[in-house]
């Protein structure tokens, strides 16, 4: 009965972990980019001086 029930779901269960861990890579991925974007935008930004595209606005 057991043996049933686990070749049953375990292939649900494999897709079900294997699509959560590749959302959250996915997550990471795309927020370590952002942060990696931020960082390098601000830096050139700060190296240009260049007070037209700040990232605060220069309101």
């Amino acid at each position: 009965m057991f043996d049933f029930f686990a070749q049953a779901l375990l292939p649900y269960y494999m897709h079900l972990i294997a699509t959560t861990l590749f959302c959250k890579i996915i997550f990471y991925v795309q927020h370590f980019l952002s942060m990696l974007d931020f960082i390098f935008f601000y830096s050139y930004n700060g190296l240009c001086d260049n007070t037209k595209t700040s990232i605060r606005g220069n309101y």
